[in-house]
């Protein structure tokens, strides 16, 4: 009796470890969380910085540009305007032209400016410089320019810049 009962013993209170399990983590840290967590905070502060940033620009923005206006009316008002019209109508070669026409691109942005090379008689001045095969900026510019003008409504007619300066 006294074997029967080792053996039962034995039998049952022996440990048999369970096949194919894995230890049961009960805490909550796992690695992909981590990571998971980590690239989450990138994303979000990412975010913020941008929002700064766009702010920050906005807001210089907004203090800078009536200063760039006033430059433009007083560009015009000592006359440039006019004589950057008569420096595209002097113009021998392509380079100047295009730094001519560069520079009313920079005086278009003000309707005010637009106004001033309306009456300067920047429109067939413009219309009937040479279109470069050399420098696409040319026409660029000057398609910029007469479609300005066509938005505030001068007399420019609606045809193509193109079509215009072949006849």
């Amino acid at each position: 009796m006294r074997t029967l009962a080792a053996r039962l013993t034995t039998y049952y209170c022996r440990r048999n470890p369970v096949r194919n399990s894995q230890p049961r983590n009960f805490s909550t840290y796992n690695g992909r969380d981590e990571l998971s967590l980590e690239q989450d905070a990138e994303r979000k502060i990412g975010w913020l910085l941008k929002l700064i940033f766009a702010g920050t620009a906005t807001c210089i923005a907004y203090n800078i540009m009536p200063y760039m206006d006033e430059r433009r009316m007083k560009i015009v008002e000592m006359g440039g305007a006019q004589e950057l019209v008569n420096m595209l109508v002097d113009a021998k070669d392509d380079r100047t032209r295009k730094e001519a026409l560069k520079a009313l691109s920079a005086l278009s942005p003000s309707d005010q400016a637009i106004g001033a090379l309306h009456q300067a008689g920047a429109i067939s001045v413009i219309r009937s410089t040479p279109d470069s095969l050399e420098s696409a900026e040319i026409e660029k510019y000057k398609s910029g320019l007469l479609k300005r003008f066509q938005d505030l409504r001068y007399d420019v007619p609606s045809t193509n810049v193109s079509r215009s300066s072949d006849s």
